[in-house]
């Protein structure tokens, strides 16, 4: 059997089974180790396959291929451990090239401490913005200009549900705690859990407002289930901040937050909300221009966000976050 033959046995192989040890693709063939060791290293390369843990091997799979599939087609995912233990901070969900393009597009802008006073339209744009996007993408109907009126004005639209008014207004008092207080805001679990409180309330019941949680949460059109465990979650945060705070670019911060917010499902609701709301404290503690997802359409979020679940992929979240970022960042820029 040639190598071009064996190449296609192992694809093979892992395409049946889903995923094997070394162990196991050894005992297909009568090969040394050493012959079956390059073959993985070069379809590796080949992009072919990944090594998903430690002489643990799949297929690689094209994430938007996959995530299209009707769930109850897809395999079932638990929480992944080695996802956040196999971060290192040089091994950037943004892709290099990202990350030029972002400082790039930022390196002239400086907003310094009291542009917040100086540009009220900048802080109704940012308000406006992130209320509107953030909300629209949980399904709220309020439009752009519903959002603006309410925003500024405290008026609400009579055809509104109750629960459509407070999400807005939730969002609002978040980001002017985030924008206010940007400086004395620690990297701690009390300010996510802060951020949750803000947009939870009147929204979630009051048990479960502010408290990590401790029992099952189910992820509608997904085969995700997360963690039940606080302590467990609790250990999980505490290596995120170690993670955290190893990473130097801000932007590489903002999404990790994103990322791996979303996945820990801390709370028992408002997760997703909470995790757009905090990935932007790096960007607004390094004087960069906020993130809002205005342009943001749903199905690509939604892919993004079940990537991240089910894949352990943050490839599509990170092109959604750089497209966006582009698109919105000059309306919350002062004008020279």
């Amino acid at each position: 059997m040639n190598k071009t033959e064996r190449h296609e046995q192992i694809l093979a192989l892992l395409k049946e089974k889903w995923e094997s040890s070394l162990a196991t693709i050894r005992d297909t063939f009568v090969v040394s180790r050493t012959t079956l060791w390059r073959d993985l290293e070069t379809l590796i390369q080949r992009e072919k396959i990944v090594e998903i843990r430690k002489w643990i091997y799949t297929l690689t799979l094209d994430p938007l291929m996959y995530i299209n599939t009707p769930f109850f087609e897809r395999k079932a995912a638990v929480y992944n451990f080695d996802f956040l233990r196999s971060y290192w901070p040089k091994n950037r969900f943004l892709h290099t090239e990202h990350i030029h393009m972002l400082d790039e597009a930022t390196q002239s802008i400086t907003l310094d401490t009291t542009y917040l006073e100086k540009n009220q339209r900048i802080i109704e744009n940012i308000l406006i913005d992130i209320s509107y996007a953030s909300s629209w993408l949980e399904w709220n109907t309020y439009s752009y200009l519903d959002t603006e009126v309410l925003i500024k004005y405290n008026e609400s639209a009579k055809w509104k549900s109750k629960e459509e008014t407070t999400m807005i207004l939730n969002h609002k008092k978040t980001i002017n705690y985030i924008l206010h207080h940007k400086n004395d805001i620690p990297y701690t679990d009390k300010t996510i859990q802060e951020i949750h409180t803000l947009l939870a309330t009147w929204l979630l019941q009051q048990q479960y407002v502010w408290i990590i949680r401790n029992s099952p949460v189910q992820i509608g059109w997904s085969t995700y289930t997360p963690l039940d465990n606080a302590h467990q979650l609790q250990q999980e945060l505490e290596l995120f901040w170690i993670k955290f705070k190893e990473i130097q670019n801000p932007f590489e911060q903002s999404l990790f937050m994103l990322v791996f917010l979303s996945y820990f499902q801390l709370f028992m609701d408002v997760n997703k909300r909470t995790s757009r709301l905090s990935c932007n404290l790096p960007l607004v503690k390094h004087a960069l221009p906020l993130i809002s997802f205005l342009q943001a359409e749903k199905r690509p979020y939604i892919n993004a966000i079940l990537a991240i679940y089910e894949l352990n992929d943050p490839s599509l979240m990170a092109e959604l976050y750089v497209q966006n970022y582009l698109l919105n960042m000059h309306r919350y820029t002062p004008t020279i």
